[in-house]
């Protein structure tokens, strides 16, 4: 594993413990948490994918509606 691969998923990590434990009331704090929910980046990706083209569809409709 490179580096660079191996510094995304250490910050991805890290990150997801202080979310999780700032959910839980301790900021900041980036302690393991042991009952904190795994990334699931492949439907993360897909509602990121959904929600644009729906801002994409949004901004259509509004200029058409407007005239702009």
């Amino acid at each position: 594993m490179s580096f660079l691969i191996w510094s995304i998923n250490f910050s991805a990590e890290r990150a997801r413990m202080i979310s999780e434990n700032a959910a839980r009331g301790h900021f900041p704090s980036h302690a393991t948490c042991y009952t904190a929910l795994d990334f699931d980046f492949k439907e993360l990706r897909q509602r990121i994918q959904r929600r644009t083209k729906w801002q994409e569809r949004e901004v259509e409709r509004i200029n058409r509606e407007h005239g702009t």
